[in-house]
């Protein structure tokens, strides 16, 4: 059955990138960072990286895509202990092709420190 909408819902395009996920994962995490992703990780959305430009190839326009961030959060400032992959999955029905930026280093961070 055709959808009405030409664009995924924002849980559709997780669950997209899940199942992208799970096709790559071991050929790019070790079994040890897999066990402790899927003890530990965090999943969210939001700010994309400025890197995916170069890795697509072309101007990312964050109207055509979500952000995905799986990461092992911290206690204290930043939040974020280790960064696991960043995926980039698309709006659009058309495409399927999620693309990934595995153990991206953690963003320095410069708001303000909480205790």
């Amino acid at each position: 059955m055709a959808h009405q909408y030409k664009k995924r819902t924002y849980e559709e395009a997780q669950e997209l990138a899940r199942l992208a996920l799970r096709e790559c994962v071991e050929e790019n995490l070790s079994k040890e960072e897999i066990a402790q992703m899927r003890d530990s990780m965090l999943l969210t959305g939001g700010t994309f990286s400025e890197v995916w430009s170069e890795i697509v190839g072309y101007p990312i326009q964050e109207d055509l895509f979500y952000e995905y961030h799986l990461y092992k959060p911290s206690e204290e400032c930043p939040y974020i202990e280790k960064s696991y992959v960043k995926i980039l999955a698309p709006r659009d029905r058309k495409f399927k092709t999620c693309y990934f930026l595995w153990k991206p280093p953690v963003e320095k961070y410069d708001g303000p420190w909480f205790e």
